[in-house]
């Protein structure tokens, strides 16, 4: 039996088995107006966000952002600590990136090429410690000890250098050396610097208060040659001073007159 106008209209509306699970309570219940649950916390999210009326932009969070000098570093660190696993003439760019954690797009935004990158680490890892250790390699001094002591800072300082980065300076004086390109070329003209420079300080006091008359070119050949050899097989366990100080007294046999080195013995 339809009650009122309102109910007639909504059952002519209805199939007769809506209509005959109305009757019986079965109808199911419609959905209700009310927000759900999820509309719910997304309105909350939303409020969250709300300040004075206002909807506040939130950034999403973004990738770190290193500064330029910074991601140059790290791809040099990552050059070195391949070369600490790999020859050099079989270090790759994709090798680099992928030890570094970028890509060779970034790689090459900062390096023209893998020589370029490897002569930027030689120039700022090895330059400067052969330059510090060049300093102390003065040969105006006139007495047997003086010498004696300004050898043994010039291979300590050598010394240090290969302990401290054997790889990259193995690669530097031995490896890169006997390849091409722009980095051979570099590190064959930094062993050719070093030998013309222990020329130049030999010539100006060959002969002269305690030293013998050599050969400067000989010698400043043998002095870059203990060098590479020193680089090539490391020190291994042997303290770099003690090794500076058994270096420095057969050079300075070498180096000094006869006479001199007799005055030395008690």
């Amino acid at each position: 039996m339809i009650r009122d106008a309102s109910e007639s209209h909504q059952l002519f509306g209805q199939t007769a088995r809506q209509r005959r699970r109305r009757r019986l309570g079965m109808e199911r219940p419609r959905p209700s107006s009310r927000p759900g649950l999820s509309q719910q916390l997304g309105a909350a999210t939303i409020d969250m966000y709300v300040i004075s009326g206002h909807l506040v932009n939130v950034e999403m969070p973004s990738r770190r952002r290193l500064n330029p000098e910074v991601r140059r570093q790290e791809l040099m660190a990552a050059l070195a600590v391949e070369l600490a696993e790999t020859d050099w003439h079989g270090i790759t760019v994709p090798m680099v990136v992928r030890r570094g954690g970028a890509s060779q797009g970034l790689f090459y935004r900062y390096f023209s090429d893998l020589d370029e990158a490897f002569i930027a680490l030689v120039d700022e890892r090895v330059v400067p410690r052969l330059a510090q250790a060049a300093d102390r390699f003065r040969l105006d001094v006139d007495t047997p000890e003086a010498v004696e002591a300004m050898l043994a800072g010039w291979y300590e300082g050598l010394a240090r250098l290969v302990v401290d980065e054997p790889a990259l300076v193995k690669a530097a004086l031995l490896a890169a050396p006997s390849g091409v390109g722009a980095a051979a070329d570099y590190c064959r003209q930094l062993l050719e610097d070093l030998r013309a420079w222990g020329q130049v300080l030999l010539e100006d006091v060959n002969g002269t208060g305690p030293y013998r008359q050599v050969d400067a070119a000989l010698v400043s050949h043998m002095v870059v040659g203990m060098a590479v050899r020193c680089a090539s097989v490391g020190l291994g366990d042997t303290d770099p001073a003690c090794w500076a100080r058994e270096m420095a007294r057969f050079e300075a046999f070498g180096l000094l007159r006869r006479d001199d080195r007799e005055q030395e013995k008690p």
